[in-house]
């Protein structure tokens, strides 16, 4: 995903434009100073969609309903309660 420092200097522009001369990778990642993920990024044939579903399915591994939440929230607080009790004994 484009972040906005590339987007201002309109790194994908550049390095389409570059790639369309015959650049190599190699030599887009010397004149530019970007990685060659960022170049695969914007050359490559569907990878602009394949980062957008890793990171949708990057962020459903990690977020819970309000209801888990909530249940986990009183677990951990009857654990740690236990323990403070325990130590303050």
């Amino acid at each position: 995903m484009q972040n906005e420092a590339s987007k201002k200097r309109n790194l994908g522009g550049k390095i389409k434009a570059l790639a369309e001369q015959g650049y190599s990778y190699r030599k887009i990642q010397k004149k530019l100073g970007c990685s060659r993920g960022a170049i695969a990024y914007h050359l490559g044939k569907g990878q602009k969609q394949k980062a957008l579903n890793r990171q949708e399915k990057y962020k459903g591994g990690f977020q819970m309903s309000r209801s888990q939440y909530l249940k986990r929230a009183v677990e951990l607080n009857k654990v740690f309660q236990a323990r403070y009790d325990r130590a303050s004994k």
